[in-house]
């Protein structure tokens, strides 16, 4: 029997959010890399998926994951939010887009697997 969620669905993107994180704790361990991952989020809940750090150090990265091929800054509350807080902080959009681009506020969207490989770069 198989399973199948339609990619249109709340449940497929918890579950494609849920896949990107653990392809970065994979990649993290087998690269033995040494960084950190949290997530962050605020008294009036804007959130970011993704922290990357090393040890208790000021964050690496900022990482929104959507499971959408086109993404827009609406979907991206929280890493502006978050980018606020911490300007100097590169802030990415993990997404299914089929090509790399900048939004017009400074978020690098790009396709998820690109995405995890210049994650494990830093």
């Amino acid at each position: 029997m198989r399973l199948e969620i339609s990619p249109r669905t709340s449940r497929f993107g918890q579950l494609f959010e849920s896949y990107v994180i653990q392809e970065a704790f994979r990649l993290n361990e087998y690269k033995q890399l040494d960084l950190k991952y949290s997530y962050w989020q605020t008294n009036t809940d804007q959130e970011v998926d993704l922290i990357v750090s090393r040890g208790t150090g000021e964050p690496l990265a900022a990482i929104e994951i959507k499971s959408s091929e086109a993404p827009s800054p609406a979907n991206w509350k929280g890493l502006r939010s978050f980018a606020a807080e911490y300007p100097e902080v590169p802030c990415y959009c993990f997404c299914q887009t089929p090509t790399p681009f900048q939004s017009e506020d400074g978020v690098a969207v790009l396709p998820w697997r690109e995405g995890l490989a210049s994650l494990t770069g830093l």
